[in-house]
């Protein structure tokens, strides 16, 4: 890297001006894995929430069960016999 009061040529001025590109790209690459980190995080809470309300769900079904023995798919059976 060059020292700002050395004066400038051609070449100076070249390698400032890739100094300056690398500078923006490497600040650029930062904030894209911080905004990545972040929807992975997000994700993650999310996939928790789920399986948390799935266990609650499959907790509450299998509880619950039958009723009497018997399944929705025999109380629709039903229903329709009736019509």
């Amino acid at each position: 890297m060059t020292d700002q009061l050395e004066p400038i040529d051609d070449s100076v001025a070249n390698i400032r001006k890739i100094d300056d590109s690398l500078a923006r790209f490497s600040a650029a690459h930062d904030e894209l894995e911080a905004e990545e980190r972040q929807r992975r995080a997000k994700r993650q809470k999310f996939v928790a929430r789920i399986e948390q309300t799935r266990t609650a769900l499959q907790k509450v079904v299998s509880v619950g069960g039958p009723r009497n023995g018997r399944n929705s798919a025999d109380e629709d059976d039903e229903e329709d016999e009736e019509d």
